[in-house]
């Protein structure tokens, strides 16, 4: 698959993603939230989830702390 048939195929998705500030870079941060959510479920305190995502990542504690706020934004549909 090229990357114009894969635009082609995923055109409405892609567009209302950029409309809402989506980028790819948030594809990645997402699985940062999830890892921080799954060791807050495990009961692990936030700054340990925060530390160990970081180190597992390969990113700054403040990255993982940014993310978390960014993920929990309200999108205007």
């Amino acid at each position: 698959m090229t990357r114009a048939e894969f635009i082609e195929k995923h055109y409405e998705s892609l567009r209302e993603c950029q409309q809402q500030g989506i980028t790819t870079n948030d594809v990645r941060n997402y699985e940062i939230y999830q890892a921080v959510k799954k060791l807050r479920s495990a009961g692990h305190k936030m700054d340990y989830c925060v530390l160990t995502v970081a180190s597992r990542y390969g990113c700054s504690e403040t990255t993982v702390w940014r993310v978390m706020q960014q993920m929990v934004v309200t999108l205007n549909f």
